[in-house]
């Protein structure tokens, strides 16, 4: 019941904020919030980058057992190693993370896989303040979500980061 709570319905709260047909899931572990939103339905494709081989693994076969897997791609990889070069990454409009690293990091490491005119999509328990006044020059706090999730006594938010106009 835990992890229902916990890692799908937590996933699951950011669904109205998906507006890509492409997902990338950055240090997706074992999946989340990745595959519950594809399989949620929105997104029509997803790929999912860890640094974990054998978590990447577990998810191809995860993915394949639920029969998405034409649709959800694993790549093991650390995002710093990831050109924005790759035809994999091409053509994201919102990278997603969840649980990776404080917005600083994420930013720096992710926002380069974000295509021109994307989002960084970063989820968080409590907003947490002092990392948004950390955030690099370039990037700035488009919105802020309160998120609910159903049987989780805690704060969520999802931050949604863009680059500024220069």
């Amino acid at each position: 019941a835990q992890m229902l709570i916990k890692h799908v319905l937590d996933s699951l709260a950011v669904k109205p904020f998906i507006r890509t047909e492409r997902l990338i899931d950055v240090g997706s572990g074992g999946g989340v919030p990745g595959l519950p939103l594809l399989l949620a339905g929105a997104c029509q494709s997803l790929l999912m980058i860890d640094s974990v081989a054998k978590k990447m693994r577990s998810v191809a076969s995860i993915a394949e057992t639920l029969g998405v897997d034409a649709r959800a791609t694993t790549l093991h990889a650390r995002v710093e190693d990831l050109s924005y070069r790759d035809p994999r990454l091409a053509g994201a409009t919102q990278v997603i993370a969840r649980a990776f690293s404080s917005l600083k990091d994420f930013v720096t490491l992710a926002g380069p896989l974000a295509a021109v005119g994307g989002e960084l999509l970063a989820m968080k328990g409590v907003v947490p303040e002092q990392e948004i006044a950390e955030l690099p020059r370039l990037w700035v706090l488009a919105e802020t979500h309160k998120l609910t999730v159903p049987g989780l006594d805690a704060e969520r938010c999802l931050l949604v980061l863009r680059r500024r106009a220069i």
